[in-house]
């Protein structure tokens, strides 16, 4: 997942979305980020959705607490902005949702931060690493180990995640 830059607010900002801001926002919206991009391609948004996938995406790109913080401030003191808000909001939330076709019948528990816990664990992943993800880094990992059959080697875990990293930056 490349992130989302944008000049917003005089500034060129950079978002990114992985799996610990997806579950961030719907911890904060009570709704999975999948409603919360339904909601906005519907012209439903919530001022609370479009504020936190803005300050997600800044914080999941590395930007520092009080400088996203900073740009939420800006934001709502921007006024009339609203429409651009959304726009570059619906970006970075479907970039972030942009995952593979799925293979298979569809079986199996939904995706969710408890399933995705439990599938990293089970990849020798710790909680913090699959925050670390991408929704599509994150179901590779599950394809590749899934068809492996036993599992990934030490090896193979080193290089996948060298390959989230970079892909991080």
């Amino acid at each position: 997942m490349r992130p989302v830059v944008a000049d917003w607010l005089g500034r060129r900002a950079v978002f990114r979305l992985p799996l610990a801001g997806l579950f961030a926002i719907e911890d904060e919206c009570g709704r999975p980020a999948w409603d919360v991009l339904s909601d906005m391609l519907a012209g439903k948004t919530r001022i609370e959705q479009l504020e936190a996938v803005l300050f997600h995406g800044l914080l999941g790109a590395g930007v520092s607490l009080a400088d996203a913080c900073a740009v939420i401030d800006r934001t709502r003191q921007s006024g009339g902005q609203v429409h651009a808000a959304v726009a570059l909001a619906v970006a970075i939330i479907a970039n972030a949702l942009e995952a593979p076709s799925a293979k298979g019948g569809g079986e199996g528990e939904p995706f969710n931060r408890k399933s995705a816990y439990r599938s990293g664990f089970a990849m020798g992943l710790r909680p913090a690493d699959v925050d670390a993800m991408a929704l599509w880094e994150f179901l590779a990992a599950v394809e590749a180990f899934s068809s492996k059959g036993g599992g990934l080697s030490e090896v193979e875990k080193d290089e996948l995640w060298e390959w989230i990293r970079q892909d991080a930056r």
